[in-house]
């Protein structure tokens, strides 16, 4: 069955080797921000806001959406960028069986963000594989974690 082209974000998978539960962190969010689930995060001045695809590192991915007032800062929920979490997210373009072990970058806006498939000039995700029940072809949904985290500071590499 082909890949269905349907980006929403990335969702959290799992934690490497059963961790306790699900982490999930709060965070201040700058106002007059939309910020949808499955959105990458990243940290500015203390204030998340959505990752733009320049961002050499991230903080982590939204758990929840929001819309900060104009006049307000709002909270969040999020996945931190710990080395130990799994995430999936949909390729922008033709996902092949070398891309695991490399990085890729994110690309696309809120709401609608995917790894993208040239990887990008500034590659924060690590490939692991492939999410079960996708396949290695255009629009593939593949499992990551950040490769680059501002949430610890540290840089991960797996390959």
């Amino acid at each position: 069955m082909a890949n269905v082209d349907n980006p929403n974000g990335f969702s959290f998978e799992r934690r490497v080797g059963g961790g306790p539960g699900i982490p999930l962190e709060r965070g201040i969010v700058k106002s007059a921000v939309t910020i949808a689930a499955g959105d990458a995060l990243e940290i500015t001045l203390g204030l998340l806001i959505v990752a733009a695809a320049a961002n050499t590192e991230l903080h982590g991915i939204s758990a929840e959406a929001l819309t900060a007032k104009a006049t307000a800062q709002g909270s969040v929920a999020y996945y931190p960028a710990l080395e130990d979490i799994i995430f999936s997210g949909q390729t922008d373009g033709d996902a092949t069986a070398s891309m695991a072990g490399k990085r890729l970058a994110v690309a696309g806006t809120t709401g609608i963000m995917e790894l993208d498939s040239t990887g990008g000039t500034t590659s924060v995700a690590q490939i692991v594989g492939l999410k079960k029940g996708s396949t290695w072809d255009s629009h593939a949904r593949l499992l990551f974690t950040i490769a680059r985290s501002s949430f610890t500071g540290a840089g991960y590499v797996y390959v």
